[in-house]
């Protein structure tokens, strides 16, 4: 293979990578009420320190999801029950599963697309095809989380 066909696809694998990461971030496993009690039985420091935001990024992501999820959200009942029960047959369950998920697509697109706009303007020069590149790759981007939200679907049923 030639090396302007794998740095592309070394450049979309780690993106994906990273929306992965982002993803188990936000909808990954939380500890259970009951096993933080238990943790908090044995070290009862844990008690008087308070439950803090630690991690500065996922609160700025917290806080700037209904904005970006805003201009993509489902406009009917219909299709946000629809995202809401493929959301949790996936596994999450979060009342603010969706509102992250579509947050997450925005973002997806939007990073995909300063990267294949990168690559295109890099490789065919300041072209219709380099556009053609970022529109493609931006639309890879868009589309991402809801193949990867289907292939998560598929693994638990």
């Amino acid at each position: 293979m030639d090396t302007k066909i794998l740095i592309p696809l070394a450049i979309a694998g780690s993106i994906t990578t990273g929306v992965w990461a982002v993803a188990n971030l936000f909808f990954g496993e939380k500890e259970s009420r009951t096993s933080e009690r238990l943790k908090e039985l044995q070290d009862p420091r844990r008690r008087r320190e308070g439950k803090g935001d630690n991690n500065s990024m996922e609160g700025m992501l917290k806080a700037a999801a209904p904005t970006l999820s805003k201009a993509i959200a489902p406009t009917n009942e219909l299709e946000q029950n629809q995202l809401k029960v493929d959301l949790a047959n996936a596994g999450y369950s979060s009342p603010h599963a969706p509102m992250i998920f579509l947050s997450l697509k925005m973002i997806s697109m939007v990073v995909f697309a300063v990267v294949g706009g990168g690559i295109g303007l890099i490789v065919q020069g300041a072209n219709t095809n380099a556009l053609t590149t970022l529109v493609g790759v931006a639309g890879l981007g868009f589309y991402l989380p809801v193949m990867i939200l289907q292939v998560l679907i598929s693994y638990r049923k």
